[in-house]
């Protein structure tokens, strides 16, 4: 298993493009046949929702790791976590995805 660096790019004004637009890592993701896929992110009610919903269509399984997201008000990221769970990905600690990763 192995894992692949989903950390967006940048444009030529040096701010981040946004990684659920196009979804461009997906094809890198493939080469490197990882199946579980990690995120992170600001918005978890935006672009992290979006972007685990998108792998899992993929056919890859989503990690969402939970002290790793946040978003304008805690009810709002507490809830999307939750429902993400629930439905299409798996939440999980920061410490359960080192344990999984002794490398990083």
């Amino acid at each position: 298993m192995s894992c692949v660096d989903m950390t967006p790019e940048t444009d030529s004004e040096n701010s981040p493009k946004e990684l659920c637009q196009g979804m461009t890592k997906y094809s890198q993701v493939a080469l490197e046949r990882a199946r579980p896929v990690y995120w992170q992110g600001y918005s978890t009610s935006g672009c992290v929702r979006a972007t685990a919903l998108d792998a899992m269509q993929h056919g890859y399984s989503p990690f969402v790791v939970r002290e790793a997201c946040g978003d304008r008000y805690q009810a709002v990221n507490d809830n999307n976590l939750f429902d993400m769970d629930q439905k299409f990905a798996e939440v999980i600690l920061e410490e359960e995805m080192l344990a999984m990763y002794p490398s990083l």
